[in-house]
């Protein structure tokens, strides 16, 4: 086999994109991926920052969502949000979707943006992990107030 300088540029540019790669990988978190897809999904709604990072991290505690896609997620930053968005009819594009709108359905159910009517126009609090066996922790619950 004939090594050229060519060859040998391409070798070391591929290997060094698969360094970088998997040192972004290596310091991606859960909570981070967490955060870009809320912020970038529900990019219309004023949302608390604290209340964010708040779920991301209790999120990532219960390991509800499988966190090596997460971590991908968050080692792949600003590219991600284009990729998704460009991608939306492909199987890559669906895949993505549908990890996003579970985010972002937790993160809804979660906060106090049903409670208040789903106003758009009001700031979107973090109350507490969704918990659909939590008595009273439904966020659709109305209080009665007949006396039937």
């Amino acid at each position: 086999m004939n090594i050229t300088r060519r060859k040998l540029i391409g070798a070391g540019i591929i290997v060094a994109a698969a360094g970088f790669a998997g040192w972004r990988f290596k310091r991606s978190t859960v909570e981070e991926a967490v955060i870009i897809i809320i912020k970038g999904r529900l990019d219309y709604l004023k949302l608390e920052e604290t209340g964010i990072r708040t779920f991301a991290r209790e999120l990532a505690e219960r390991n509800a969502i499988n966190p090596g896609k997460l971590r991908a997620t968050s080692a792949l930053g600003s590219l991600y949000m284009s990729l998704s968005r460009s991608t939306t009819h492909t199987f890559l594009g669906k895949a993505l979707l549908h990890g996003e709108e579970r985010v972002t359905t937790l993160y809804l159910l979660s906060s106090d943006f049903f409670r208040n009517g789903a106003d758009v126009s009001k700031v979107v609090n973090y109350v507490r992990y969704y918990d659909p066996t939590f008595a009273c922790g439904n966020p659709f619950a109305r209080l009665s107030t007949s006396t039937d």
